[in-house]
């Protein structure tokens, strides 16, 4: 069922968030992640889903994304691997976590398959601020 996999999604995110979350010397957790750390690549995933919810509306063929949005969504796996090189043990430790590269790799032309991971990142995005993640 739909709702089976939106659960998973959410699970898997808080998941995600809590597994990055490090004791400080008061011994509370924390997360050293913060929103400017993926901003870039937050707002990318938002211009890209916006581009394919008018795409599914326009075309005759909603499930299948065309090779340029197909090309964009690879470009992201670009733009999260380049914030994770640059932030090893912040923004690595992130993407490892959030096994983000392999859903990436497993989106290929499958809208359906897009639109998870958009809610799946909206879910991060949305736990990282629930347990106190800082915007700068």
């Amino acid at each position: 069922s739909q709702g089976g996999i939106l659960m998973d999604i959410i699970t898997q995110a808080e998941n995600a968030i809590k597994g990055i979350m490090v004791k400080d010397k008061f011994n509370n957790n924390v997360l050293l992640l913060k929103t400017g750390h993926i901003r870039k690549f937050l707002t990318s995933v938002n211009l890209v889903r916006d581009r394919v919810e008018v795409y599914k509306m326009q075309s005759a063929k909603p499930d299948t994304l065309p090779p340029e949005l197909v090309t964009e969504v690879k470009f992201l796996k670009v733009k999260l691997m380049y914030l994770a090189g640059r932030e090893k043990n912040i923004v690595g430790a992130f993407v490892e976590k959030s096994k983000l590269i392999e859903i990436i790799d497993g989106i290929g032309d499958s809208t359906e398959r897009f639109t998870e991971f958009a809610k799946y990142v909206q879910a991060l995005g949305a736990f990282h601020k629930f347990y106190g993640g800082k915007d700068k």
